[in-house]
């Protein structure tokens, strides 16, 4: 009986330091909301899912990055894989596999227990496990969101071109919360908006604040919240 050797280069997560030989070769992706645009260059940020990127040769246009899935839809880990990965096996502990970027070597997870795959949607959901908080401002209107956020993507229409990420939807876990606030000729007007909302939701909630300056620029606060309003 033949036996048949594949070679996987495997992207392990996470990544604390990186050595000097390696240092070329990886990189983070980066980028405030709402404009999340994220690149492989610079020192790591201080928000951003990690990309592993292993400059060992081209993918080919049947390779790709993969998630390694487990019986409970849980990714585990992320490999640059060729085509024997398109029959969605792996090993023969029972995983699973499913591609993340067509012709690519660079995989996106926050981490063991942090992303997880739906195989009918065929739909990835990584959630950063570290709450951060994000100040967004317009003028004199600003909005700061504390919370966890959350990527969605569908395999294989997740791309890399010129190191900027596209196909990727945000988002906030539900207990996420947001302040606004507008100040104006020294006046400051400040209102805590709880867990996420619909858009109607926070209307009706400055609106009953009687807030004069939130309730002016309502529709430029809800601009500002972004992909948290629900």
């Amino acid at each position: 009986m033949k036996k048949i050797f594949y070679s996987l280069i495997v992207l392990l997560f996470p990544i604390i330091t990186i050595v000097p030989s390696f240092a070329e070769d990886a990189g983070i992706l980066t980028g405030p909301p709402p404009s999340w645009g994220p690149t492989l260059t610079g020192p790591p940020p201080s928000w951003g899912p990690t990309v592993v990127v292993n400059n060992s040769g081209p993918v080919g246009a049947s390779g790709g990055s993969y998630a390694i899935v487990d019986s409970n839809g849980n990714v585990t880990n992320t490999i640059v894989c060729h085509s024997f990965c398109e029959n969605g096996t792996f090993g023969p502990g029972g995983d699973t596999v499913a591609l993340q970027m067509p012709n690519s070597n660079a995989g996106l997870w926050f981490g063991p227990g942090t992303t997880t795959y739906d195989r009918e949607t065929k739909t990835f959901t990584a959630t950063d496990p570290v709450s951060r908080e994000t100040k967004i401002t317009d003028g004199e209107s600003s909005v700061i969101i504390s919370g966890n956020k959350v990527l969605t993507f569908v395999s294989g229409n997740i791309f890399l071109n010129n190191g900027i990420l596209s196909g990727v939807q945000e988002s906030w876990t539900l207990n996420s919360t947001a302040n606004a606030s507008v100040t104006e000729n020294n006046i400051k007007e400040s209102l805590g908006l709880g867990n996420r909302k619909t858009s109607q939701q926070v209307r009706n909630l400055i609106e009953d604040s009687d807030l004069l300056l939130l309730n002016e620029r309502v529709e430029v606060l809800i601009n500002l919240l972004g992909s948290w309003v629900k």
